[in-house]
């Protein structure tokens, strides 16, 4: 059974075993391009062993024995995944989007609450930014409501999709903040957003960090 897990925003996605969550926490899911970040482990069992996968092509770049590795991460998005091996089988299998960008930090966190999944998306700037924006897919067979918008001017059909009419200077956040409703028991989905901005007289996107799926 895999359960979504939150920690100070910075965890991703776990399995269930035993009662403990095993979840996969980073120091920053949106570094500078060329930082050295921290990714490790939690509720693993004595012994495990641990393969990861650092540019999403389904091969382990490296396998420890330890939960805790470091990384220096170049510029772009990058699909990571960790699996967790325990007595010859996967005990865990965690997968996370880390964008290292030098002009937009956004991020999202996902809270599974009862009956519904509380999405927080924060974008911070790291340079200049202007018109501020989120387009946020909505997964089929879930639907929505708004509870935190924070000056957000949006729409939404099929997604949401909206600007912040201001500018941000480096190290200024805005945040919006929504559930997703399931309309059945059981369903999965797979986390899609990109942000935006016009940075330096052009648009510009960007991945949304973070949980990709439960």
């Amino acid at each position: 059974m895999r359960s979504t897990a939150i920690f100070l925003g910075l965890t991703v996605l776990g399995a269930l075993s035993a009662g403990a969550v095993t979840t996969l926490q980073v120091s920053t899911f949106t570094p500078s391009p060329g930082e050295t970040i921290s990714l490790w482990a939690s509720e693993v069992p004595l012994g495990a062993e641990f393969l990861w996968d650092l540019n999403g092509d389904g091969v382990a770049d490296r396998i420890t024995t330890s939960p805790r590795i470091q990384w220096t991460v170049p510029q772009g998005a990058h699909t990571i995944r960790l699996i967790v091996q325990y007595q010859g089988k996967v005990f865990a299998s965690i997968e996370a989007l880390i964008v290292a960008d030098p002009y937009i930090a956004c991020w999202q966190t996902i809270i599974a609450s009862d009956g519904f999944l509380e999405v927080t998306v924060i974008l911070r700037a790291k340079a200049k930014l202007s018109a501020p924006g989120l387009r946020l897919k909505i997964p089929e067979g879930w639907g929505t409501e708004v509870i935190e918008i924070n000056n957000f001017i949006y729409k939404t059909k099929g997604e949401i999709q909206g600007f912040w009419s201001r500018e941000l200077y480096p190290g200024d956040e805005v945040k919006f903040r929504y559930r997703l409703l399931p309309f059945r028991k059981g369903l999965s989905f797979i986390f899609s957003g990109e942000a935006s901005a016009v940075v330096n007289g052009r648009y510009y996107t960007v991945p949304i960090a973070g949980i990709i799926g439960p």
